[in-house]
């Protein structure tokens, strides 16, 4: 079964005005102003990987993404990239796309491992997540129920837990309360602080490898 790649690289690049007033964020350079751009990379990464087919979606500046990767992809145009978003660059690309596919955005700088996890996993469909990264109000965010993606949208608030229930995710208000709830009352030689991960609080409950003792 061959392997599908594509990347989405129609966007505007709003947010880094005016660098990207006539430049697409995916040709941006990683290294100053003489480094190679972060299409180029994410395209030899995914070459040397053995991905065959690579379809770029353009949009904004599209013609010169066209110049720059030549005849090394093919190309998906968003005529509507004003007004979409690349859920609907994705759409465009349905029709060509067969049972494998890797879903890349154009503006996202990755080592080769990731890729490398996505291909040996067992499950039908994965997704990769930064657990470290900084978040702001148009990050795209993740609710995650151990290892399994529940929720993935910008609005979800950073930092918090969610619960999920027949309703839906729910934003637990006190998880605090829900870990000490569980805890017996006056465990010996344990105590329960408050730590980070990646941009997560969390509680962690410390207990001593030691038996009860009248001293």
């Amino acid at each position: 079964m061959s392997l599908q790649a594509v990347i989405l690289a129609a966007g505007q690049g709003k947010r880094l005005l005016p660098i990207t007033r006539d430049i697409p964020k995916a040709l941006l350079p990683l290294n100053g102003t003489t480094g190679i751009t972060i299409l180029e990379h994410q395209v030899e990464l995914l070459k040397e990987l053995g991905v065959v087919e690579i379809l770029v979606v353009v949009g904004h500046g599209g013609e010169r993404i066209k110049t720059l990767l030549g005849d090394r992809v093919s190309y998906i145009v968003n005529e509507e990239y004003h007004r979409t978003n690349s859920i609907y660059s994705f759409y465009l690309a349905l029709d060509c796309l067969e049972e494998a596919v890797l879903i890349i955005n154009g503006d996202v700088f990755f080592p080769g491992k990731v890729v490398e996890e996505l291909l040996s996993s067992n499950h039908a469909g994965v997704l990769s997540v930064d657990t470290g990264a900084h978040l702001d109000d148009e990050t795209m965010k993740v609710a995650l129920e151990g290892s399994r993606v529940v929720d993935i949208r910008k609005d979800l608030p950073p930092g918090e837990a969610f619960e999920m229930h027949e309703a839906g995710l729910q934003p637990v208000t006190n998880p605090s309360a829900l870990f000490l709830a569980e805890r017996p009352v006056d465990v010996p030689g344990s105590v329960v602080v408050a730590s980070i991960e990646g941009t997560r609080p969390i509680l962690v409950e410390l207990q001593a490898l030691a038996s009860p003792s009248v001293l």
